[in-house]
């Protein structure tokens, strides 16, 4: 699934590369899980291991602001890394 980042506002390279690689996580972890909710506390795990700090502060203040950009199973990934 390909997502314009350029939905709403203009964002940072770094962010579009975040961006894009949560939402290929997510398009690779996703169908491995029986359901939405088993498939975002995958995608929330991996990010948890594999992202930096700055990397997940990014992301997640993108999703409080927009989020837009990205998939609905991303999102709601990203959520439970920022408490909402």
């Amino acid at each position: 699934m390909s997502v314009s980042v350029t939905q709403t506002q203009p964002h940072t390279g770094q962010l579009e590369n975040l961006i894009r690689m949560v939402n290929q996580i997510a398009d690779n972890l996703g169908p491995a899980a029986a359901d939405d909710n088993e498939a975002a506390g995958l995608i929330a795990g991996h990010l948890q291991r594999f992202w930096g700090r700055n990397m997940k502060e990014q992301i997640v203040d993108y999703v409080r602001r927009d989020g837009s950009a990205l998939s609905q199973i991303a999102q709601s990934a990203i959520r439970r890394l920022g408490d909402f």
